[in-house]
């Protein structure tokens, strides 16, 4: 026995099925959430009373930044085609890259009638995305988002009365990251309101191939969906600092760095004057990057360690050459190492070569699920 119509509880389909998918893993790695594919279908007696559809969704990230309320957002409105399924062009990022720092997630997706056609002669503004912000935790994102949110609210309960607000595709998931609820991969939501058109046996099984959804191997056009994409990373880039001010401090460092190594006639005291310098920019920047939203503390210390070691070797003595291109004989003073680390609160026997390598694999796989995102 099951509902016969109505909207499906999530059904989570692996991105890989050779592989088991991965949890998002609570303090340890980043998320992002996008609508992958979503179709309507216009079938049964309900459309004949019907002449527009809006899509909205509704997102709860649990975070100071955006509040414990979900916020909203429409996504799509399209006029009634009945008997027919209409994929409604949606691939939008939902959830940007964002930490696991959250108790849970809640998500909301909805296929609302709009009886009347109010909105119709707004579709230009909603179908271009004026009435949507893609959620991240970043403070400028975050108030945008509110505020787009509520013009959304005002403009649903202005133009579609209440009594009106009839879904045929419902969905509220609450996906705790506490108990890793949350995976990598696709969750599958179907709707139906057609006795004649049920929704699938829950033994049937779904796949999504090239952005479209097949149930027992057929395309699904004979019910309404949305395919949600949740992709994890196990870290976030440098470069997806959002201009955030400690980037600019990392950069300033490692440029008054690079002056020495183009400087082949630099003294020992220039040199000791920039390391100098260049170690106050980094310990300025790690201050504001422990207190950016966007980045978990593993990754704030990994950057750092990372502007470090760079900096070090463009000042190391060995570099320098003479105008003649032969290596100039300077003195051998390097800061100590484990000085630099104790000044930056980062463990002074840090093995430094093993832990970049081990987040330089990191970023790679980062980027790679980024790309695939449209991220970069």
């Amino acid at each position: 026995m099951y509902p016969r119509t109505g909207t499906t509880p999530p059904i989570f389909v692996g991105r890989d099925p050779q592989l088991p998918p991965q949890a998002v893993q609570p303090a340890q790695d980043y998320f992002l959430v996008k609508i992958h594919a979503a179709q309507a279908t216009f079938r049964g007696s309900i459309w004949d009373r019907v002449k527009g559809l809006v899509i909205t969704s509704q997102v709860n990230l649990n975070h100071r930044n955006l509040g414990n309320q979900g916020l909203r957002a429409i996504q799509r409105t399209r006029e009634v085609r009945k008997n027919e399924a209409q994929p409604l062009g949606l691939s939008p990022n939902l959830i940007h890259l964002v930490p696991a720092v959250m108790p849970s997630v809640s998500i909301g997706i909805a296929f609302v009638l709009d009886r009347e056609n109010q909105l119709v002669k707004l579709s230009g503004l909603i179908n271009s995305d004026s009435f949507f912000s893609t959620l991240s935790l970043a403070a400028g994102p975050a108030a945008v988002a509110k505020t787009v949110a509520g013009l959304a609210d005002k403009m649903i309960q202005t133009f579609i009365p209440p009594n009106d607000q009839k879904p045929i595709l419902d969905f509220n998931g609450d996906f705790n990251l506490a108990t890793q609820d949350l995976k990598d991969g696709f969750y599958i939501i179907l709707g139906s309101n057609d006795e004649a058109n049920p929704l699938p046996d829950p033994s049937i099984r779904l796949t999504v191939k090239d952005g479209n959804l097949f149930v027992g191997g057929t395309p699904a056009t004979q019910w309404s969906y949305v395919i949600l994409d949740v992709q994890r990373t196990p870290t976030r880039p440098r470069e997806m600092s959002d201009g955030a001010p400690w980037a600019d401090k990392l950069r300033e460092a490692e440029d008054e760095a690079k002056l020495v190594t183009q400087n082949p006639l630099a003294t020992e005291d220039e040199r000791k004057q920039t390391w100098n310098k260049c170690l106050k920019l980094i310990q300025e920047a790690q201050t504001l990057l422990r207190a950016d939203d966007n980045f978990l503390m593993k990754d704030a210390d990994n950057i750092v360690t990372a502007a470090l070691n760079q900096c070090r070797q463009l000042v190391d003595p060995t570099r320098a050459t003479t105008r003649r291109g032969v290596e100039k004989a300077a003195s051998a003073w390097m800061p100590e190492l484990h000085n630099d680390l104790a000044e930056l609160g980062l463990p002074p026997d840090m093995d430094v070569n093993k832990t970049l390598d081990a987040y330089a694999e990191q970023v790679v796989q980062a980027r790679r699920t980024l790309k695939a995102a449209g991220l970069t």
